[in-house]
Formats: C-alpha cells, structure tokens, sequence
C-alpha cells in the first residue's frame, strides 16, 4: 500500500509544482521515485555514527565516491529550469513558475529575490519532503481506516453527505469543509508522524531551568514520543479522531502535537 502511495503522491507533486506528467503510476519514469524511496531508507544506525565528530565528513565522503542522491535530484530541477527558459512562460503557474518569477523580479537594490541555486535547493526540498510525508500520512491512515471499520464507515458517510449537499464547490474546497476527515487525519498523524523527530542546533549558549546547553549542540525534539505521551494523551494507542474537534481539540497543547515539527 504504501508504495501505491509513493506513486501517487509522486506524480501528483511533479504535476503540481513542476508541470511534468510522469505517469509512475503507469509504469513509466520510475527511476526518480527509486531514487527519492533510497534517500528515506537510511538505517538508524548510520544515522547515529552521522552524529560523531567525524560522521559527517565520513558520509561526505561516502557520497562523494558512490554518487549523491541529492546531486541527481538538483540535475533534474537544473534541467527542468533550463527547459522552462527557453520555452518561455507558461500560463500554468506551478510552483517553479512562481518561484522562476520572482527570480525576474528585483529588490530595491537591483538584486534578484532569489537565486537559481535557491530555487533547485527548494524544488528539491518541496519535491522530496512533500512526497515522504504525503505518502505515509496516507499510507497511515488508509491502515488505521481498515483497523477501524466503524470510524471508515462515519467517514464515508460524511464524505457522502458532504458531496451530495455542496455540488457546486470543487473537491478540493470541499475537503476543508469536512471536519471528520481533518480530525481523522490529524489523529493518523498524531499516532504516526510524517517525522518522528526533529533535529535542532543551538546557535549559542543557553541556560534552560537549570540546564547549560552548550552553543553547537543538536537539540532532538521526541515529536513519537510527544505524540504517546500518557500524561498528555488519554488512552495514547487508542484511534479516536474525536480527540480533534470540540473541546477536546482546544485542550491540545500547541507543541504536543508536532506532526511536521514547530518551524
């Protein structure tokens, strides 16, 4: 299921931000989603020596002599660029027309607003992050749908209720309106976050109820483990969407639920 869903989101983001239509979902040009699936499936434990004094100038390294994922990603959006200047604009504005855009337009001081590295640096990011957590939020909550035929079946008779009572708005204003369908989608990312935690550097030395946090130190934010905690979550295992609407929802602590970090 969960590669169904790397497919879907996939193609959907190259279409949405990048005008492409791949078809991965047909089979086709399923070299790049390959590549993006290798960069998320890095062991733990190789995330932990990554954290020694040395590990990032070994893994540096490592790329370096076995290829970088990231390198092959930047060349594609490079492409991609390159192509779109010379075609002109378009009047699809996706996000890397905007982003081109804007490049054109300049500051006070004659400067452009962005750089052509900027840009692949944030096509690049918008395309990986956005298709990971995409996919595994739905993968997530098409499981915890199937464990819990009771709350799928309220679901979809919601969604029903909605589509046959708003025939004039589209589907995607539509599914704002739908408070279950947020509230069931929070509580998959509540038990399953897209990140489990976050990665912080403290930029200078700092004194936190006692504890001296040195300037360098990597902060790690527990975002599953927030997100299970007993004392903030009652009855944590439990799939109750409920939990995200009414007063229920307005008890929730603003950083007890993490699901994509804090900024």
């Amino acid at each position: 299921m969960m590669d169904w869903f790397s497919q879907f989101t996939f193609e959907v983001i190259l279409s949405t931000a990048f005008g492409i239509d791949s078809n991965i979902q047909m089979g086709e040009n399923t070299e790049i989603l390959q590549k993006a699936q290798a960069m998320f499936r890095i062991p733990l434990i190789v995330r932990q020596i990554e954290r020694l004094p040395f590990g990032t100038l070994f893994f540096s390294l490592m790329g370096a002599i076995s290829g970088n994922q990231l390198t092959y990603f930047l060349g594609i959006v490079d492409k991609i660029i390159k192509s779109r200047r010379q075609q002109g604009l378009t009047g699809r504005k996706d996000l890397l027309q905007l982003m081109m855009m804007a490049k054109d337009e300049t500051t006070v001081e004659g400067v452009s607003r962005v750089t052509d590295e900027e840009i692949k640096a944030q096509a690049v990011l918008f395309l990986l992050a956005g298709y990971d957590t995409s996919s595994n939020t739905l993968s997530f909550t098409a499981y915890f749908l199937a464990k819990n035929p009771d709350i799928q079946e309220k679901l979809r008779t919601e969604i029903k209720e909605a589509m046959e009572s708003n025939t004039d708005i589209s589907l995607y204003d539509l599914t704002h309106s739908i408070e279950y369908l947020d509230c069931v989608i929070k509580k998959s990312q509540r038990m399953c976050p897209p990140g489990v935690q976050s990665n912080r550097e403290c930029s200078e030395d700092y004194d936190l109820n006692g504890i001296h946090i040195p300037a360098g130190t990597e902060i790690v934010i527990p975002i599953y483990a927030l997100h299970h905690d007993p004392d903030a979550w009652l009855n944590p295992e439990t799939f109750d969407p409920e939990r995200f609407r009414g007063p229920s929802k307005d008890a929730i602590h603003a950083f007890q639920f993490l699901p994509f970090g804090a900024g």
